[in-house]
């Protein structure tokens, strides 16, 4: 169980891809602070080993405490067991990618693509 750290790119203008690799059973991503991001997606790939599972976990409080499970826009907990993506509806000071279960295999890349309305 280990808080992974991210790659900060900027994707064009105001959209910014963040990444985080090498997340195993336990592990969590650290966590970033973009409360001017609109729009949000979040994708996660990689070998999720037998019942592998991530999340993407948000908090409003002013330092990343307590997080909750963040949902889409039609209110679905954003919950993956396999390859796939989707987009954030919530806005949140901080979020970060955990993965909730898995086993000695599991081995995810999570990646989090953000366009703030900040200028």
């Amino acid at each position: 169980m280990a808080t992974r750290g991210f790659v900060r790119t900027q994707v064009s203008g105001r959209v910014h891809r963040f990444v985080w690799l090498g997340l195993g059973n336990g592990d969590d991503g650290e966590p970033i602070s973009i409360p001017g991001a609109a729009d949000m997606t979040f994708q996660a790939f990689g070998t999720f080993g037998a019942a592998g599972e991530i999340r993407m976990e948000g908090t409003c409080r002013e330092t990343a405490a307590t997080f909750f499970q963040m949902r889409d826009g039609g209110d679905n907990v954003i919950s993956f067991d396999s390859a796939d993506g989707e987009m954030l509806a919530q806005m949140v000071a901080f979020i970060r990618p955990r993965v909730t279960a898995g086993d000695v295999t599991t081995d995810l890349t999570a990646i989090l693509l953000a366009r703030s309305t900040m200028k």
